[in-house]
């Protein structure tokens, strides 16, 4: 009669060490997969940081104050020689003396002064990278046009950082959520 085949002594401590190294290996695959899937596009500038939408790209600006700007490469794709495609900027300036209330005064009397019909639809405030911020979004109409744009101001000492997008008003549903995400995602260094 056959007996039952015993398993060695240290059988019970051979399996656990193999079970751990196995858990150990698929934590670290699992934990590369997650980085992986999960690595945002950071534009790094010299005094802040901020998540690129998918598919956006840097573009050089012929304005010296803006920091950064980005446009969506499909839409560049579609039209190429398109007069107008949606941006986001990101500049900063030096305000002595002036308070988050002055600068967005500022800012409003500067879109009546450019004639056409530029409207604030919805002002508000919250945060952005730790710091309080002033959102606007901004409809301007005129020659037969019309655009949306957020424009996000942060005040930090007497440096004020602006996160400005545009877009033609018939892509402003589409592009919205995705400029608040880019918006919160202004890190100062």
């Amino acid at each position: 009669m056959l007996g039952k085949i015993k398993p060695p002594k240290n059988y019970l401590s051979f399996s656990v060490k193999y079970l751990a190294i196995l858990i150990v290996i698929l934590a670290l695959g699992l934990g590369i997969f997650w980085q992986v899937k999960n690595r945002e596009n950071r534009y790094l500038g010299d005094d802040f940081s901020i998540s690129v939408p998918a598919g956006w790209i840097s573009q050089e600006s012929q304005v010296s104050q803006i920091s950064a700007m980005f446009v969506n490469k499909e839409e560049m794709m579609a039209s190429p020689a398109a007069s107008f495609q949606s941006y986001l900027a990101v500049s900063s300036q030096k305000e002595k003396g002036k308070t988050l209330n002055d600068v967005v005064e500022e800012i409003k009397q500067a879109m009546i002064e450019t004639g056409g019909d530029a409207k604030v639809e919805n002002e508000s405030d919250g945060f952005v990278g730790g710091q309080f911020a002033k959102f606007m979004e901004i409809k301007i109409s005129g020659q037969g046009k019309s655009f949306s744009s957020l424009f996000v101001i942060i005040p930090k000492g007497e440096n004020f950082f602006y996160i400005t997008t545009y877009t033609t008003s018939d892509k402003w549903d589409g592009y919205k959520n995705t400029f608040y995400q880019t918006a919160k995602s202004f890190k100062i260094n």
